[in-house]
């Protein structure tokens, strides 16, 4: 065996060992070097990868926009409207906003429920949409019940639930109620779609359930103003003042005589008052 040197030991180092060790020394660089080439191949390939699933995935969200969109299977084929009898279905359409060939899936139909509901007239909507694309609205309309005289004079139509709907001249049919007028629910113009003075409605029509039950014939008009000035109109024009239930129950056997007796005699009788103490006054024509 050759002895090639000695180490800083002293020990014998051989040159067979020296060689192994050498090449093993040499070999280390290399690997260090394919080991960092071959981290940034995989990185290389999962940054391409990335890149051609997103590439893919913007093509078919591209095509599915496309087909959803474009193509005539998401279109609307018919447009039905049910249910109204007062707002012609050509303003329901117009009032929409949506048309035949519309995509369905672009249509906001929460935004065409909300642009029909400014309507006064209607109560409800309630929108489906069929397998055949086919759109149909329903209407729940309100009635108008009742008559208000605003403060310039005008009258307006309002409803069972007190919302003010249109001018009386703005409508062609009213119902049997509409001779009934509920006068002081505010001084000036109302805004059309909101309820005409919540507290004096609720107490108009509180008042007329209680008048019903007295059997005073047809009542035309309940003046709620205020409570110092509240009276009620009987078909022949005469008013009757009273300030509450309570008092009216009190006088209202008195009451019916006095009204029988003007009725035999066939008076004109302008108003009666029972806000008096005691008894009542009658004011002639």
């Amino acid at each position: 065996m050759i002895i090639d040197n000695l180490n800083k030991n002293g020990n014998i180092v051989f040159q067979k060992d020296r060689y192994f060790r050498e090449k093993r020394l040499s070999t280390v660089p290399q690997r260090k070097y394919r080991s960092v080439l071959k981290n940034k191949l995989v990185k290389h390939d999962n940054v391409l990868k990335v890149a051609i699933i997103i590439l893919l995935s913007v093509f078919a969200i591209y095509e599915l926009d496309y087909i959803c969109r474009k193509t005539l299977y998401f279109k609307i084929n018919d447009i039905v409207i049910k249910g109204n009898n007062i707002v012609s279905s050509e303003t329901l359409l117009k009032m929409s906003g949506i048309n035949i060939f519309d995509n369905t899936l672009s249509t906001d139909f929460l935004e065409v429920k909300n642009r029909i509901m400014k309507n006064p007239w209607i109560k409800s909507v309630e929108i489906n949409r069929t397998l055949d694309n086919v759109v149909e609205i329903n209407i729940k309309e309100r009635s108008s019940s009742y008559v208000t005289v605003a403060g310039n004079g005008k009258r307006y139509v309002i409803s069972e639930d007190g919302v003010v709907l249109s001018g009386v001249e703005s409508i062609a049919k009213i119902s049997e109620n509409q001779n009934m007028v509920i006068s002081g629910l505010f001084p000036s113009v109302p805004v059309l779609g909101i309820v005409a003075g919540k507290d004096r409605f609720k107490k108009a029509i509180n008042w007329l359930k209680k008048l019903g039950s007295y059997d005073f014939g047809r009542i035309t008009e309940i003046h709620v103003g205020d409570d110092s000035n509240f009276f009620f109109r009987l078909k022949d024009g005469m008013k009757i003042f009273v300030n509450s239930v309570k008092e009216l129950e009190s006088k209202l056997v008195f009451l019916k005589k006095i009204l029988y007796k003007i009725d035999l005699q066939k008076l004109y009788i302008q108003y009666i008052d029972l806000r008096v103490n005691r008894g009542l006054i009658i004011k002639p024509y």
